[in-house]
């Protein structure tokens, strides 16, 4: 009941339903594994990685602060290494695969600096 206020109130009613309703019938590749490799992939190496030097420098570091930065520019390393390791391979299958259309098919989402 409380869209259809909103709605009748809008100058654009028919035009803004019309559209929702194309957009629902888009036909098109999926972007759920674009969206892993492009955001929670790189976000899971951080999170991983960061456990992980902080387990094996715990004893050997001093002071909880200087553990903390090291871990953290140590996965921030990994984790550009991640990115920059699927964007390559993003790359080369981007240029290895063409369609029959000529199209290029969806890779592994890594589209940095395109």
């Amino acid at each position: 009941m409380a869209e259809n206020d909103f709605c009748s109130d809008c100058s654009q009613n028919h035009d803004c339903k019309s559209m929702y309703q194309q957009l629902g019938k888009a036909k098109g590749p999926g972007v759920a594994l674009r969206v892993f490799w492009a955001f929670l992939f790189p976000i899971g190496v951080f999170i991983g990685s960061l456990c992980v030097f902080e387990r094996l420098f715990a004893g050997k570091i001093a002071g909880k602060t200087a553990l903390t930065v090291v871990s953290f520019v140590l996965s921030l390393g990994v984790s550009f290494a991640c990115v920059l390791i699927v964007s390559a391979i993003n790359r080369h299958f981007a240029k290895n695969s063409l369609c029959s259309k000529g199209d290029r098919r969806p890779t592994l989402g890594m589209n940095l600096g395109r």
